[in-house]
Order: structure tokens, then sequence, then C-alpha cells
């Protein structure tokens, strides 16, 4: 069975007499590795789907109402499992994991908690503005976007990085095991970046250090191995575009 080439969505150009069997081994396996979808979604995300569509105080509902439910998307497909721009992500993901200190991997640890994501954020922007927010309404800001989140991995069924690795000869391990949802967009991106955009609509002169705040989530899903550096990316395009519908 041939491997995949390190680039494969070059053409492949194979020297001297090559069968038709050895060609369609070759093509069956990016098939293969193209089709692996997460499907073990638990059904209580699935249930916030449907509840997020009929209501409008939702990003979900909002987008529904105006788009309708013909699974239109807001954001762009993420990169096949074949592609050549996973595999460098996927590189990438292993060396952030080499390169994190132990403060950096506890961090990360301890955020994967996304009610503590909601506390953290709270005591640091109290720390720079002298306004204490709350965790309750910080997590009531994120709660109106889940829904979208959802069912943008229900759309996408994006498998983790640690699943795709080993398909593709790489080897990356979940420092916190298996995660029950797909990976594109990222929640905690997507939770972390609306809350910063919401604050940073509030106090305009501390957006970058909100930013700043909301990006260190974010890297911690891939210093722990759960997320591509697209679904982080994902995750603050459609953070942003759900504090637009929010508060537009």
């Amino acid at each position: 069975m041939p491997s995949l080439p390190d680039h494969p969505e070059q053409p492949v150009r194979f020297t001297g007499k090559v069968s038709d069997k050895i060609f369609s081994q070759y093509v069956s396996l990016r098939e293969s590795l193209d089709s692996l979808v997460f499907t073990t979604t638990k059904q209580k995300y699935i249930d916030k789907v449907e509840r997020h569509k009929g209501d409008p105080s939702t990003v979900l509902g909002r987008w529904v109402r105006e788009h309708g439910e013909d699974k239109q998307s807001p954001l762009p497909d993420p990169p096949r499992n074949s592609s050549n721009e996973t595999r460098i992500e996927i590189q990438n993901i292993i060396q952030r994991q080499a390169d994190a200190t132990h403060d950096e991997i506890e961090f990360a640890r301890d955020m994967d908690d996304i009610e503590k994501v909601y506390e953290w954020f709270d005591r640091e922007t109290f720390k720079l503005t002298g306004v204490g927010y709350g965790y309750s309404n910080l997590a009531r800001w994120a709660a109106r976007n889940d829904g979208m989140v959802n069912w943008l991995k229900l759309r996408y069924r994006r498998p983790r990085p640690y699943l795709v690795a080993p398909r593709i000869g790489l080897e990356l391990n979940s420092l916190i095991g298996h995660i029950d949802t797909a990976s594109y967009p990222s929640g905690h991106a997507a939770d972390s970046f609306l809350v910063a955009t919401m604050l940073g609509n509030r106090h305009p002169e501390h957006r970058k250090a909100f930013d700043e705040m909301a990006w260190k989530i974010a890297d911690g899903r891939m210093i722990l191995g759960v997320h591509y550096p697209s679904d982080l990316v994902a995750g603050e395009q459609l953070a942003r575009l759900a504090a637009g519908m929010l508060e537009g």
C-alpha cells in the first residue's frame, strides 16, 4: 500500500510503470483519510442546537431567522484531513506541545473546565478595570453562542488532531484524554473571544489585553493537543460575528 506523500494536494507523479491497482490503492487511502469524521457527539449538544434554532435571542436563532436552515455557514471549510495544510498544522501542534512550559500545560489543563475560563476572565478584568462583571454574566454572554458553535461542529464533523495524526504517520497525544465533540470551530476559542470582544466594547482602552487573554485560552487548546490552529482562528472569527449580532 503506498503511503501519502508529504504534499498530498500536489499532483502525484509515479516513476516507471505503475499498475492500475497501486494507483487505485493510493486514491483509496486518501479517500479513507478524508472520510474520517467525528460521529459520537453527545445528545445534549444536539438538543442545544435544536433549542437555539428556535430562540431569536441566541446567535444561532438569529442566523437561522436571517439565512434559513439551509446549512449556510459563516465560516470557511476547514482543510481536508489529507491536505498538506493539515499535516503542517499537526506538526505545529506537536512542536507547541514540546515547547510548552510546565506552567503553560497546567494552566491549559485547568482551563479545560470552561467555567474556570469565565472565573479567570472575571478576575483579570477586575484587575484591569476595577469593574466586576461576575462569572455568571460572562457565562451568559458565551451561552448565547453555544448553539451556533455546536451547529457548526455538527456540520463539519472535523476529527480532533490526535485522531488524524497517527493516520498520516505522526505522533500526537491529547493531554486531557478524548473530547466528545468535533474539532472545528474551537468552542473555548469562540467563548473566550466573545467574552473578550464584549469586554473590549465596554473598555476599548483594554481591548488588546482582553484579546491577549482570549489567545492564552486558545493557545492552551493547541498545547493540550485537542485543536488545530485553524480551529482557533475559526473560533475567533465566529466570536467577532456573534458579538456583532448580540450587540447590534
